[in-house]
């Protein structure tokens, strides 16, 4: 359960975490026109293959026991971050 952070200090719907969760997104470089909030484990899951992780260590992370989980319902197509201005930022710093 979430609580607010303005008064009077109600528990948070869920279209606004479902808000929350797209902004983060999309400012992580997710394109939100394809994944949702709902959709957030495909799209680090997916993200993580494109950046190269063994597919053994998504698997753990996930809790998944076989591959073809992944490949079957989370494995979708993602977009280039190169170009993504807060992927830019923190990598000019290293």
């Amino acid at each position: 359960m979430l609580i607010g952070y303005q008064k009077p200090h109600k528990p948070v719907s869920t279209d606004t975490i479902a808000h929350w969760i797209k902004n983060a997104m999309a400012k992580a470089g997710i394109d939100t026109s394809v994944y949702k909030a709902r959709s957030t484990r495909a799209a680090a899951t997916s993200a993580a293959k494109g950046k190269q992780v063994p597919i053994d260590t998504t698997m753990s992370a996930a809790g998944w026991s076989s591959e073809s989980t992944f490949a079957w319902f989370y494995d979708k197509p993602i977009q280039d971050t190169s170009a993504n201005f807060g992927h830019e930022l923190l990598h000019s710093s290293c």
